[in-house]
């Protein structure tokens, strides 16, 4: 499921400009599990109006992505 949101640019670089991020992570839930298990993540940041790779064209505002680490609990 996912739920559209409205982006904060919080994130400040070296040049005082601010970026946007969102974190997606990807859920499974087995019948006979008591909750669901954490699979997979991905982390975008931007400075473009929105966070999706549709906008990033050739002359686009700085993208990028990546995968972060989790442990268990």
């Amino acid at each position: 499921m996912q739920r559209k949101v409205t982006y904060e640019p919080v994130f400040e670089d070296i040049n005082g400009e601010f970026s946007k991020a969102e974190i997606r992570l990807l859920y499974i839930w087995r019948e006979q599990d008591e909750r669901p298990i954490l699979l997979e993540n991905l982390g975008r940041m931007t400075k473009a109006a929105m966070v999706n790779v549709d906008f990033n064209k050739k002359d686009a505002i700085w993208i990028g992505s990546s995968n972060a680490f989790f442990g268990e609990e």
